[in-house]
């Protein structure tokens, strides 16, 4: 078969870069904003190719639209395709890849001479372990033909970017450059010293953006929320997706689903203004069949101390290190919902530890747990692999 790659010139000189997913939206937190608006920025001349319902283009990024996958499979086998066909109409000096489903295409514009990065959002491999719609028996198998399949395809790329030092573990042995961009918050995003606002924290106003998900922990929320006593006038603000019609159904029967404001996906302004009025976070995760040995790369759990909150969040071993390492919160045993519910009252109860415990993880965030350390990695990689060279 044969493939006919676009050659053409950029005749301003800029160096053309084009991201790809097939899974994740347009304006994904870590693609776009963070990662393509970055290199946007540096002087890099930047698309996006992702699954959207038209072309657009914002804050200096050209987003060419993928058809939305209706299900697994069509996203495994058509959207990558049609990824693959735009990627090569594409003249660019380097394709950035965000799904492992996308690296046979990756492979096919190496082999045509293109430089190639994978960009490792998760454990892969680790997560074929807890995939429902894999049989059990297999899951074993299929993890480690993934991870198997991720090295191998690897060493032909020309770079590789992953999401934080357990990733970086996994890759030490492919010979190939690699630089761990971690998913710390854009501090322009929130404002300083939200921490000051001391009412916020007796609001007894709770959010979590983890939506209706069993990884996610829902049910042992809902039901560490209904052993709260009445008089505490606890309510949680819930974002984020659902996983099926009937968890959601499960949960919305619970006592506690009655002080859920439940609002589905939702605008990233309106995530932000909740988490800056809120007292406290709920960020959980379940225990996965491998264990406990969860690295820490959520979004959610640093947004929510970028905007000044204190977390209750699962005791994993890295994230209880993280978390009574900074004074940041409280964790709990993400299936034991009276270990939530004493969480949770505990905060409610005690605004001045609350404000503090915010304060510490604001503090962490601002010094330390940023996006600017981060965007300084990418761009350190990208310059490598253009010789210096991004504009």
């Amino acid at each position: 078969m044969h493939f006919q790659l676009s050659t053409a010139v950029n005749s301003d000189n800029q160096v053309r870069v084009v991201h790809i997913t097939s899974a994740h939206a347009p304006l994904d937190v870590r693609i776009f904003r963070k990662e393509c608006k970055s290199l946007a920025r540096a002087g890099y001349q930047v698309t996006l190719i992702a699954p959207s319902n038209q072309n657009f283009v914002s804050d200096g990024v050209r987003i060419r639209a993928l058809p939305v996958p209706t299900g697994r499979t069509r996203r495994f086998t058509v959207t990558v395709w049609k990824a693959f066909r735009e990627a090569l109409r594409e003249p660019a000096d380097i394709f950035h890849l965000h799904d492992p489903e996308l690296l046979p295409a990756g492979l096919l514009l190496a082999l045509c001479g293109k430089k190639v990065i994978y960009d490792c959002h998760e454990n892969v491999a680790d997560d074929f372990l807890n995939r429902k719609w894999i049989p059990r028996g297999l899951r074993s198998t299929c993890s480690k033909l993934a991870d198997l399949g991720e090295k191998l395809a690897t060493r032909g790329f020309s770079g590789i970017v992953v999401a934080d030092e357990q990733l970086c573990m996994r890759f030490r042995n492919v010979s190939v450059p690699t630089a761990k961009v971690q998913n710390y918050p854009i501090l322009e995003e929130f404002p300083a010293n939200l921490a000051a606002d001391s009412s916020r924290y007796s609001s007894r106003l709770g959010v979590s953006f983890g939506g209706v998900s069993t990884w996610r922990a829902i049910e042992p929320s809902i039901h560490a929320i209904g052993m709260l006593p009445e008089e505490l006038q606890f309510k949680l603000i819930l974002g984020g997706g659902c996983d099926s019609e009937l968890l959601l159904q499960r949960v919305s029967q619970l006592p506690g689903w009655k002080r859920v404001d439940y609002r589905g996906q939702v605008l990233r302004k309106d995530m932000i203004e909740s988490l800056t009025r809120a007292g406290l976070a709920l960020v959980l995760y379940k225990y996965k069949d491998h264990g406990d040995d969860l690295d820490i790369r959520s979004n959610r759990l640093f947004e929510a101390l970028a905007a000044g909150l204190p977390v209750i969040t699962s005791n994993f071993s890295r994230w209880r290190d993280f978390v009574e390492g900074t004074g940041c919160g409280l964790t709990v045993d993400p299936d034991e919902p009276a270990q939530i519910a004493r969480a949770l009252r505990y905060l409610i109860e005690h605004p001045h530890e609350a404000r503090e415990m915010g304060r510490r993880g604001a503090d962490a965030i601002r010094g330390k747990y940023n996006w600017h350390s981060e965007e300084e990695r990418l761009l350190a990689l990208y310059a490598r692999l253009t010789n210096g060279k991004d504009s």
